[in-house]
């Protein structure tokens, strides 16, 4: 894939149930890597694709851990409410 030969790379991994799997989760990496100009443009890239790819995980680790605290709050009132005596709405 990386050296520009694109359909030989997908008939290879056509042979494997997970393949084409591979080439779609990693197509935007193998890119980067074909249309380097240079080893240096490759460790350039790649760096680059790295720092992002760990400032969005940062992102989505925060996302996610508000959401947690935002789930656990709401658990905790469910819980409260399951203690509470449901004819007393009557």
């Amino acid at each position: 894939y990386i050296c520009g030969r694109i359909d030989a790379a997908k008939a290879v991994l056509s042979e494997f149930g997970w393949g084409m799997e591979f080439i779609k989760l990693n197509e935007e990496l193998l890119e980067l890597y074909r249309t380097a100009d240079d080893a240096a443009d490759v460790i350039r890239r790649q760096n680059e694709w790295l720092t992002k790819a760990e400032e969005d995980s940062q992102k989505y680790a925060i996302y996610a851990k508000s959401k947690k605290k935002y789930w656990e709050v709401g658990d905790s009132e469910e819980e409260s409410d399951e203690d509470e005596d449901p004819r007393e709405d009557e």
